[in-house]
């Protein structure tokens, strides 16, 4: 390397390099002015007083805001489906729901119509697949993939014991050959009686009076639509048979799946080969 070259020999060097006793700074100027240790001596205590004061409003305002929340939750929802989500899909009430208000459901001056909301409420869409899990209990196979099992969501399977006691109830008062066994609406009653005394909703029901500024009371529910979305996102392909049909109980009960589901060409292929290789069934396949 040439002399001239050595970093020590630049103006730039030279100034990082310096000692301090060749600085130009005098080694006072360094030092904290006695006036500003004075001030920090006598006004630092106050600073770091009003700064925790500050933190501490902050806090206490968070914690109220949080506490009128939860109060005013409490006084909209006394159920106990505001404590806990659903153990599955993870609902959480959602949605305010006014009681004793009429329904189309519980409309009898049109049985007709009635019939129809009753006797088309589906369902299927309740018969799910999940991957297998041993906190969920021993369940069948899903026919399309073995390491997720067949699984009922509870509330779907409540909705299909009102449709069969409904049913018979119908067949009844008609007058006609009754479809259901009376073992089968006894064993539905007592699934209703079960999810009512499981859930022991106490929210109060006021008895009516003759005013009509008042109001029904108010419930906040989990939102149904929100676990139909889960019951599809990861649905069965299901789709009951009649009591009737030869292709009850059988794997065709399972080959309706959405487009949506990931096994929905699986099925689409069998349905072909089957239909290919079997045309009588090809009618059923088909459906």
């Amino acid at each position: 390397m040439r002399p001239d070259a050595n970093p020590t020999s630049s103006s730039e060097a030279v100034g990082l390099l310096e000692t301090p006793e060749h600085s130009d700074i005098d080694e006072k100027d360094l030092r904290p002015h006695p006036q500003q240790r004075k001030t920090f001596v006598r006004y630092g205590p106050w600073f770091i007083l009003i700064g925790l004061l500050v933190v501490s409003l902050i806090a206490n305002a968070i914690q109220l805001w949080t506490w009128l929340q939860a109060r005013a939750a409490a006084n909209v929802c006394k159920s106990p489906l505001c404590t806990y989500p659903s153990p599955t899909a993870g609902l959480s009430p959602s949605k305010l729901v006014q009681f004793g208000q009429p329904t189309p459901w519980s409309n009898a001056t049109n049985m007709t119509a009635l019939d129809e909301l009753w006797y088309g409420m589906d369902v299927n869409a309740g018969v799910i697949q999940l991957p297998k899990d041993a906190h969920f209990g021993t369940t069948q196979d899903f026919p399309w993939d073995t390491s997720r099992g067949l699984y009922m969501l509870n509330s779907y399977h409540s909705l299909h014991c009102l449709k069969i006691i409904y049913s018979y109830v119908r067949d009844w008062e008609e007058g006609r050959s009754r479809v259901q066994t009376i073992d089968h609406v006894a064993h539905c009653l007592e699934v209703v009686r079960m999810d009512i005394m499981c859930v022991a909703d106490d929210t109060l029901l006021s008895y009516p009076v003759d005013d009509p500024e008042e109001l029904p009371p108010k419930r906040m529910c989990r939102d149904w639509d929100q676990l139909e979305e889960f019951a599809i996102s990861n649905s069965a392909c299901f789709e009951r048979r009649e009591l009737d049909d030869p292709f009850r109980d059988s794997l065709i009960e399972y080959m309706n799946c959405p487009t949506s589901s990931p096994y929905y060409e699986v099925v689409e292929e069998l349905r072909k080969n089957s239909s290919a290789a079997n045309g009588k069934e090809d009618g059923a396949l088909g459906s």
